[in-house]
C-alpha cells in the first residue's frame, strides 16, 4: 500500500498510527524505529540537495559490489548513505557541519557500534569526484577483508 501525505500537518502520533495500519514489520529483538525519524527519512529522500543527487548516482545499484541505502535510520540518527552489511556510513556535508559537536557525538556513537564513517564536503563531490569514489572503493575493500582500522 502506498501512502501519500504531507509531513507538515502530521504529528508523531498520527504517523505512528499510519505505520501500525500497514501491518507488523518488526523483527524480534529489534527496537522500533522512531516514527519522526522515519518520516524525516522519507522527506529527505524527496528533497536531496544537488551534491546528494550527484553522489547517489555514483552509489546506487551495485556499482561497488555492495548496496547502499539513502537516509537510513540507525541508533536514532539519519545516515546519508549507508551500506548496512559492512557498516559503512558515507556523509555529504556542507559548510554548516564544519565544527559540529553533534556530528562528533553521532560519530562516536556509531563507531562504538562498529560503523565506519566517511565524510566528504559537497564541494569535493562536484570537483574531486574521482578521489571520493576511489576513497569509498578502498574503504569497501578494506571492510570486506576486515582490515579497516
Amino acid at each position: 500500500m502506498f501512502l501519500v501525505f504531507r509531513a507538515s500537518w502530521r504529528t508523531a502520533d498520527s504517523v505512528r498510527g499510519l505505520i501500525c495500519r500497514r501491518g507488523p514489520r518488526r523483527q524480534v529483538g529489534v527496537r522500533p524505529i522512531d516514527p519522526y525519524l522515519l518520516e524525516q527519512s522519507r522527506i529527505n529522500k524527496r528533497k536531496m540537495n544537488h551534491a546528494e543527487v550527484r553522489f547517489w548516482w555514483d552509489l546506487r545499484g551495485n556499482q561497488f559490489g555492495v548496496k547502499f541505502r539513502r537516509q537510513h535510520v540507525a541508533y536514532g540518527y539519519l545516515l546519508d548513505f549507508a551500506c548496512v552489511p559492512i557498516k559503512l556510513d558515507v556523509e555529504t556535508d556542507g559548510s554548516q557541519h564544519e565544527d559540529s559537536e553533534s556530528d562528533r557525538r553521532r560519530d562516536v556513537l556509531l563507531e562504538s557500534h562498529g560503523w565506519t564513517i566517511l565524510r566528504f564536503w559537497s564541494w569535493d563531490i562536484f570537483h574531486k569526484n574521482e578521489m571520493v569514489i576511489n576513497t569509498i572503493s578502498a574503504a569497501i575493500e578494506d571492510l570486506q577483508r576486515g582490515t579497516h582500522a
